[in-house]
């Protein structure tokens, strides 16, 4: 595939976001790949809400590294700001390098800072590794309950 080219998480095969758990510190790790759009964010946000339930996360970290292409619109970003959390009150990270995707997320985080789920935009996901004393290897692949139903 082209390098310009992103691929669409509608196309069989390509899933849009990986998930891990690093049990010794119970925190929830969500990777957002190429794209992020409307759907994806609510299939993701569909997930958390199953694996936050069977893992009894007391932290997420949302992981925007990876993307490229930024497609939520600023009145989904208010809504999203607005939205009921996924999980129980805990902290959440959001790690954002980019900088128009950190401005973007910094939306929703000021929406959210008076809510008992706020919300702390950083750059580098090495700040919230050390911020729990955890490493990469620390985090293992977990499957949220829709997608190990899901006939292949």
């Amino acid at each position: 595939m082209p390098q310009h080219e992103l691929p669409e998480p509608a196309k069989e095969g390509y899933r849009s976001c990986a998930f891990a758990y690093a049990a010794k510190r119970r925190l929830l790790l969500v990777r957002i790949k190429q794209v992020l759009n409307d759907a994806i964010y609510n299939d993701t946000y569909r997930s958390v809400q199953e694996l936050a339930t069977s893992l009894k996360p007391t932290s997420l970290i949302i992981d925007l590294s990876a993307v490229k292409k930024f497609d939520l619109s600023y009145p989904f970003l208010i809504q999203v700001g607005e939205l009921k959390p996924a999980m129980r009150p805990m902290p959440r990270y959001v790690v954002a390098p980019d900088p128009a995707v950190y401005n973007a997320n910094h939306i929703i985080e000021t929406l959210r800072t008076a809510s008992k789920a706020p919300i702390t935009t950083v750059h580098h996901i090495r700040e919230i590794y050390e911020r729990f004393g955890v490493t990469e290897s620390d985090f293992a692949v977990v499957e949220p309950p829709e997608a190990v139903e899901r006939p292949a």
